[in-house]
């Protein structure tokens, strides 16, 4: 479900997201620059134009990286955890999904609720996971068995156990 290229892709895109961000900066920058050099000129009207540029490249920079960057570094951690993190495989049975969703760690998920018993109905027996909301979410019927090979409850890849299906 998760390859390198996903993970090629997401820092590509935060590469380009830190590129769009300096051009801004680097004139906002310049302005502040050339404010304080004529205020050390003793040019005191042009003061104003540092400490203003500066407070923009400051907000900028927080709205810019809470807003774009904070969540794409989020999903980079999370695909590298996927990759090469430790995993376990669980045999269980598809009880349900829920359609809202949740955020953990930085990134959405569905919650999704297997069983791990043979009896479909006692709660003692369910195991909750995380889907990723970027991936698409086979389709299975409530009871099916299945093997899900996830880390820290985050699916990696669900497999039917019938051995010419794969989700």
């Amino acid at each position: 479900m998760y390859t390198i290229e996903d993970l090629n892709t997401e820092k590509k895109h935060t590469r380009n997201l830190y590129y769009l961000l300096a051009v801004p900066i680097l004139l906002l920058t310049g302005s502040c620059v050339y404010g304080m050099v004529m205020h050390l000129n003793r040019n005191d009207s042009y003061q104003w134009l540092s400490y203003l540029s500066l407070l923009i490249a400051g907000l900028l920079v927080l709205f810019f990286d809470g807003l774009f960057i904070m969540p794409k570094r989020a999903y980079q951690r999370h695909l590298k955890d996927m990759l090469f993190g430790r995993n376990h495989e669980l045999q269980v049975r598809f009880k349900h999904v829920d359609m809202d969703i949740c955020v953990k760690d930085g990134v959405s998920f569905k919650h999704v609720i297997f069983s791990e018993g043979d009896d479909i109905n006692n709660d003692e027996n369910d195991r909750s996971f995380y889907f990723d909301i970027k991936k698409d979410f086979p389709a299975m019927s409530i009871g099916e068995t299945v093997i899900v090979k996830s880390h820290d409850r985050r699916i990696i890849h669900i497999t039917n156990t019938k051995p010419d299906c794969l989700y």
